[in-house]
């Protein structure tokens, strides 16, 4: 087995276990735009497909279907990346979100110049 794909796999694998914190609100606002990207753009991207077919059956020449094509495949992967963000949600309750990591900036507002 190769030295490099096995260290890709591994990462690959690290990263699809890693947590991903977000609150409540986020993830209540992934799990609605998971259930629209399913329920309604991909019903919508076949039925737009069918219908660029109906029309050109050329599909080399059919720019409809080209353009929804792209589109679906775009959908499909926002999809996979919707449920592997929620399949490693960690919701944070804690007041303020402390104990989260990164940086955290604040600003007051009156820091005029002049």
């Amino acid at each position: 087995m190769n030295i490099r794909a096995h260290a890709s796999s591994a990462e690959a694998a690290e990263i699809r276990m890693t947590k991903f914190p977000m609150t409540s609100a986020g993830h209540a606002a992934l799990q609605g735009e998971l259930s629209r990207r399913i329920r309604i753009e991909r019903s919508d991207l076949v039925r737009r497909i069918r219908q660029a077919i109906a029309d050109e059956p050329n599909l080399v020449e059919n720019s409809e279907y080209q353009v929804a094509l792209a589109e679906q495949s775009v959908n499909e992967a926002r999809i996979a990346d919707l449920e592997s963000k929620l399949a490693r949600a960690e919701v944070v309750h804690s007041r303020r979100h402390q104990g989260l990591s990164g940086p955290q900036v604040g600003w007051s507002g009156d820091d005029q110049e002049g």
